[in-house]
């Protein structure tokens, strides 16, 4: 008995999941937090090229040509 008790405090197995675990919540975290931070940027930033190819958008092209050259 004393045997097992010694081998299971011994044994890091599910610590090692834990940060695992962790690990991943932290990750998810941080994506959830940089979507928002981006998310209406990135929304109106598809939303103008969607106007350039001439989608429903309604926003400007933000690509500017240079001079002499047509699209």
């Amino acid at each position: 008995m004393k045997t097992s008790i010694h081998a299971f405090m011994r044994d890091e197995d599910g610590a090692v999941a834990i940060e695992y675990g962790l690990l991943a919540v932290l990750i998810a975290l941080a994506v959830g937090v940089g979507a928002g931070f981006l998310g209406g940027g990135l929304s109106k930033l598809f939303t103008d090229i969607g106007a350039c190819f001439g989608g429903s958008g309604g926003g400007t092209c933000p690509v500017t040509l240079p001079s002499g050259v047509t699209p």
